[in-house]
């Protein structure tokens, strides 16, 4: 079994969160991959296809990540693809790998407050969705030299996605603390937007107030939104 580790490209130095990407290759039928947790009753937490939600079964299959969360610190078990686990309540897991081949892994670690809880979140979406960027000459136009396509006044509040399909974009939020919370969504050129359930069904209708529209989660809420945005020809 050959291990590989590389530190996290993100640094966290206004929070206490870190990540530990590494990979694992393995010629057995039957790896194992075990975890110490530093604390005793821990909570765990999987997501669901709808949600992430505790859970408190003791062998669990679980995609993407699984969080276990105590009383002063949340480590994040991040991972690619339906995996197998066995729990217990010292905090040991057991990731049961059936066949061989080779495996990415990453562990987040942060605090216990919203604030690092959400940022630890953030390094594990950003584990599945690395940045892509390219470099262009300039161009003509009328933009500043910095701005932000879309922006959320609480960072606690995560994009998990962004997306068009149909006439729409959808754009979904999710919660990932233990509190209520209310953010401020601006978007450049944003004119209308719906919250939409899972499969795009309207719920409701808000308001925009100069390009910004007010959007409040329940804790843990996920919320998918529709935006109308303004489209301009070639001369706009």
């Amino acid at each position: 079994m050959k291990v590989g580790a590389e530190a996290s490209p993100r640094p966290y130095s206004a929070v206490k969160a870190a990540r530990l990407d590494f990979s694992l290759e393995t010629e057995e039928e039957n790896a194992v991959v075990v975890l110490e947790g530093a604390h005793s009753q821990p909570r765990f937490y999987i997501n669901y296809p709808f949600g992430i939600e505790e859970t408190k079964l003791r062998s669990v299959q679980t995609l993407d990540f699984l969080r276990i969360e105590g009383a002063e610190a949340v480590l994040t078990f991040i991972h690619t693809g339906m995996q197998h686990f066995e729990l217990s309540m010292e905090g040991r897991v057991r990731n049961l790998l059936v066949g061989r081949g080779r495996y990415r892994f990453a562990v987040a670690t942060s605090s216990a407050s919203d604030e690092d809880r959400a940022a630890s979140l953030r390094s594990a979406l950003e584990f599945y969705s690395p940045l892509l960027w390219a470099l262009i000459g300039p161009q003509e136009g009328e933009l500043p030299e910095a701005m932000s396509f879309l922006s959320l006044s609480d960072e606690a509040i995560l994009v998990t996605s962004l997306r068009i399909k149909g006439d729409g974009l959808f754009l979904r939020l999710f919660n990932p603390t233990h509190r209520r919370r209310t953010t401020w969504l601006e978007l450049v050129g944003l004119q209308g937007a719906h919250l939409v359930d899972f499969q795009h069904h309207l719920l409701d209708s808000l308001v925009p107030e100069e390009g910004k529209v007010k959007v409040q989660l329940n804790p843990w809420q996920i919320r998918t939104l529709k935006l109308e945005v303004k489209r301009c020809s070639k001369q706009c």
